[in-house]
């Protein structure tokens, strides 16, 4: 099996007034912490979801991570993907590889109770019908949409520290403070 994992990092950072996969925390960007972490993992590759050169652009532009999501799949031929926000700057290899373990190895969609992202998503024609439908017809464009409309593997989820989402100035100020370890 060939399996990606792909930093989404397609988002406008609205709420956070600049480019989140390009803050830096211990002189390494956000995209790049990511990258590192998902190439950490048994992946194949690491492709980025996103606007910049070498991206994998949306086919659905502006739809929030199930458009980016769409855009890999329809866009790229790996048997399965790991998809993680580029925003979750404590996530780590360690929790991501028994993610990506279950997922694979049970060929169904895998994600941490709780949480929409990180997830693993097989490649499965009528997953990407599914995708494909929900943002041409302006249906439910949400991550969870997609998790509960198919059997899917819920792990327990780690710490709530490591699934913390980066998304105002205030929020990257405490953790961009908080020492490395």
């Amino acid at each position: 099996m060939r399996i990606a994992g792909v930093v989404l990092s397609g988002g406008l950072s609205r709420r956070m007034g600049q480019d989140k996969a390009k803050l830096e925390l211990h002189g390494q960007s956000l995209l790049q912490r990511c990258q590192q972490q998902l190439q950490a993992t048994s992946v194949n590759e690491v492709l980025i979801s996103g606007r910049g050169p070498e991206h994998i652009a949306d086919v659905y532009p502006q739809q929030g991570p199930l458009g980016g999501i769409h855009g890999v799949m329809q866009n790229s031929d790996f048997d399965g993907f790991l998809f993680v926000p580029v925003d979750m700057p404590a996530m780590s290899a360690v929790y991501l590889q028994p993610l990506l373990d279950a997922g694979s190895h049970q060929s169904t969609i895998c994600y941490f109770d709780g949480y929409n992202l990180p997830v693993y998503i097989p490649r499965q024609p009528e997953i990407l019908d599914y995708i494909e439908n929900q943002l041409r017809d302006n249906g439910k464009r949400s991550v969870y949409s997609l998790l509960t409309a198919f059997p899917a593997l819920v792990l327990p989820p780690p710490a709530e520290a490591v699934m913390q989402n980066i998304n105002e100035p205030q929020q990257w100020q405490q953790f961009s403070n908080m020492p490395k370890g």
